[in-house]
């Protein structure tokens, strides 16, 4: 009975050979404008994007700088009436179920640029210092003036922003601010804005800053797909699996054997067919047969005098 109850447990457990991949978690309050800070990633504001409020968790593949990643949107994972401790149990028990599988690499806190109360305030320090190493903050509904100055942004931070993210913060510097689509249009030739493209790549760079250097080598694998219970119970990792060695076996030998046959082609066709070779094979072909008819004359010669001998 104890016997099986280990075997249960063995296979339950995350195997020290099994590859995870790099994953992305957007957290924050209800409206704080989650989806549209994810569909900015995807580059996918403009038309509505993949990600809408639907109160699951969606998770979608996503490129930065030749990494992928799979960007996991968390709707409503931060109630304004529960406290930072449920808040952290509940981000911990998403990052469980998926450890097996996928490595969060970057949190991104999506706040609101107005001022914060005391129970923000308080989760967002608690938050903040349970995942120091990885959580990236991102502004939403700032002003012009805060969108397009860095500078401007900061002055306008209360005493526990400028305590992580300013210039003297805990994690300071990582912090972007998504632009208001409605104040910062495309432009007049179907450009993006210079600001959000801005504020994308250095979000772009502040995720892969995070990101373990093992995930920055390229593994010729596929590109990921959207994570779903079937591929986790196949064992596959959103779409990505390892080659197995049978497969690489046969890709092997039909290399091998598409090697030989090209190589059997270009030398029938290419050298034997080919007049400057032709001529060349022909003419050892030539020598070969004026040695055979000398030699034969050679023996004619030899036979005839031999006759004269016995007949004298």
């Amino acid at each position: 009975m104890s016997s099986t109850t280990s075997d249960e447990s063995n296979e339950n457990e995350p195997s020290e050979k099994q590859q995870r991949f790099p994953a992305i978690l957007i957290i924050g309050e209800v409206g704080v404008g989650k989806s549209t800070v994810a569909n900015m990633m995807l580059d996918r504001h403009r038309d509505g994007g993949p990600l809408t409020k639907s109160g699951e968790v969606q998770p979608y593949p996503i490129k930065i700088n030749g990494i992928d990643y799979l960007l996991i949107d968390t709707p409503g994972l931060i109630p304004s009436d529960k406290s930072s401790l449920d808040i952290i149990s509940q981000i911990d028990e998403i990052i469980q179920s998926i450890d097996q599988y996928l490595e969060i690499v970057s949190i991104i806190l999506v706040l609101e640029s107005t001022r914060m109360s005391k129970t923000q305030k308080e989760n967002f320090r608690q938050i903040v210092n349970a995942y120091l190493g990885i959580i990236i903050i991102v502004f939403t509904k700032g002003t012009y003036n805060q969108t397009i100055s860095r500078q401007y942004m900061e002055t306008t931070f209360n005493t526990e922003l400028r305590g992580t993210v300013g210039r003297r913060g805990i994690i300071s510097g990582r912090w972007i601010i998504a632009p208001n689509l409605d104040l910062f249009r495309m432009t007049n030739n179907h450009k993006e804005n210079e600001h959000i493209v801005k504020n994308m790549l250095l979000l772009n760079k502040l995720i892969n800053s995070l990101t373990p250097p093992k995930y920055q080598i390229s593994t010729g694998e596929s590109k990921i797909t959207i994570l779903n219970k079937h591929d986790l119970e196949r064992g596959y990792i959103c779409g990505l699996h390892k080659r197995s060695f049978t497969e690489i076996i046969i890709a092997f030998f039909l290399f091998l054997i598409a090697s030989t046959l090209g190589l059997a082609y270009i030398l029938y066709f290419d050298i034997i067919n080919t007049s400057p070779y032709r001529w060349v094979l022909g003419g050892f072909a030539k020598v070969e047969r004026v040695k055979t008819e000398w030699q034969f004359v050679i023996a004619v010669q030899q036979n005839n005098k031999n006759k004269e001998h016995y007949l004298q």
